[in-house]
Order: C-alpha cells, then sequence, then structure tokens
C-alpha cells in the first residue's frame, strides 16, 4: 500500500507538494519519537478499507489567512493530492459553534477551485444544532460533519451515547430528506400521521 510510508518518506512526499515545509534529517543523536518503521497495512486493506487524509482547519489557520475565504483556498490547494479532505472547524472540539454564513463563504470558494476534495463543517454540531447543517446541504449535498463537543456529557467530560444516537439519527434523517426531498419527505409525513 502507498500509505505504508516510515517518517522521513512521508516528509519526502509532504515536501514535493509544500514547498515552503521544512525536515531535518539529522545523522546524530536519538529521535525521541522511535515510530521510523512501515507497518503493513495488508490485513486491514483486504477487508475493503481505505484510508482517508482529512485536512482539518480550525481557527488559527483561519486567522493565519486574515479569514479570507480566497487566501485558505490557495493553502489549500497546496494539499492537492495528498487529501482527500477538508474539515473546517473552528471549534476544535469545544463545541463552539461556526459562523453558518462564514463557512458558506469558505465552502463557496473552496468548491469553485474544483480541488478534488470533500468538503465538510464541525463546531458546535450535535443534537440541537442541526438546523446550522441543514441550510447548508442544499448547496452542498455532499457535505461532511464532524461533532464531539456536543456530544459529550458536560459534567463528566465523556461521550454521551444518548447525544451521539439522537445527533446520528438527525443527521440520517437530513441527509436523506436532502437528497431525496419529495419522496422522503412524503414517507416522513405518512408516518407521522400514522403513529399517535
Amino acid at each position: 500500500s502507498d500509505a505504508n510510508v516510515s517518517k522521513k518518506e512521508l516528509c519526502e512526499h509532504i515536501a514535493k507538494h509544500v514547498p515552503e515545509f521544512v525536515y531535518l534529517d539529522a545523522p546524530v543523536g536519538k529521535d525521541p519519537d522511535q515510530r521510523n518503521y512501515i507497518v503493513s497495512n495488508a490485513k486491514i486493506e483486504a477487508t475493503g478499507f481505505k484510508q482517508r487524509i482529512v485536512l482539518q482547519i480550525g481557527w488559527r489557520a483561519m486567522e493565519e489567512v486574515e479569514n479570507s475565504p480566497q487566501k485558505l483556498a490557495d493553502m489549500v490547494y497546496h494539499y492537492g493530492g495528498i487529501v482527500e479532505d477538508v474539515l473546517l472547524d473552528p471549534s476544535g472540539g469545544k463545541g463552539r459553534p461556526f459562523d453558518l454564513e462564514k463557512a458558506r463563504e469558505f465552502l463557496r470558494e473552496l468548491a469553485s477551485r474544483n480541488l478534488d476534495v470533500n468538503l465538510g463543517i464541525a463546531g458546535g454540531l450535535g443534537p440541537d444544532s442541526m438546523h446550522l447543517v441543514e441550510s447548508l446541504l442544499e448547496e452542498f449535498p455532499h457535505l461532511n460533519i464532524d461533532a464531539e463537543g456536543k456530544l459529550r456529557d458536560s459534567e463528566a467530560d465523556d461521550l454521551d451515547i444518548s447525544k451521539m444516537t439522537t445527533y446520528i439519527r438527525s443527521s440520517l434523517q437530513m441527509f436523506k430528506e436532502a437528497a431525496h426531498p419529495k419522496e422522503w419527505r412524503g414517507i416522513a409525513t405518512s408516518h407521522s400521521t400514522a403513529d399517535p
């Protein structure tokens, strides 16, 4: 598999695509991170699994490009051929909601560049905030979503199974409705009238 590379090979690959990337290969001393071995992915790939590389863009990266969708898209261009997905995540797992209109601007700019990457958003998504995503689906029907902070128990900070289940079910419903609005809404209506 082409995913089976050493740390040095990975750095060499990144440097081909990101000219300003610098790495040091020191012949002396000992690297505290000794994970410079190649592991075979053959068994897991035989099951049909294929890894995807996601470029997660947080609030610091957005600040570095002055919150400019054009400048961000210019930077993402350098990752062409390396990443399959771009995730706009100004929250960083903290449950802070994203700015809907700003997210739309970034998504539009990235989509307009034909970068051959899947687009996704994160930030404050959970069972009670799916309306933020719903308004984006008409324009971006293949949008990926990611959630963490709003799926946690506020006291123990553990993932809450009930919140996760509600989130997954509402997400599935929302994406099905977006894919087939007339058909799905008709089914949903008939179910709601039949159930007491």
